[in-house]
């Protein structure tokens, strides 16, 4: 089973806490291993998904269109998994 990690976005408008508990549930009951991490900054978001890359876990952007596509230049030309989980305005 693959090992996920959910870098989500606070300040996102609809609580992304909110919709990644449901996710992250199913996950764990499936057999993976989910870590969370919380963002200050998109700088540091992209650090938090090169990590979890590194690591070999697929990086879940969580939150809206900002944290998507700031993860996804920040992975761009590995071979990193990114997913997206909407929870913007």
């Amino acid at each position: 089973m693959r090992s996920f990690t959910a870098v989500v976005n606070p300040a996102a408008g609809s609580d992304p806490s909110a919709r990644l508990i449901p996710v992250a549930r199913r996950l764990r009951e499936a057999g993976a291993e989910v870590a969370v991490e919380y963002s200050r900054s998109l700088e540091h978001a992209g650090d938090l998904a090169r990590e979890a890359a590194k690591k070999g876990h697929v990086v879940i952007a969580t939150g809206g269109d900002g944290i998507v596509g700031g993860l996804a230049g920040a992975l761009a030309g590995g071979d990193a998994v990114l997913g997206v989980l909407p929870a913007g305005r």
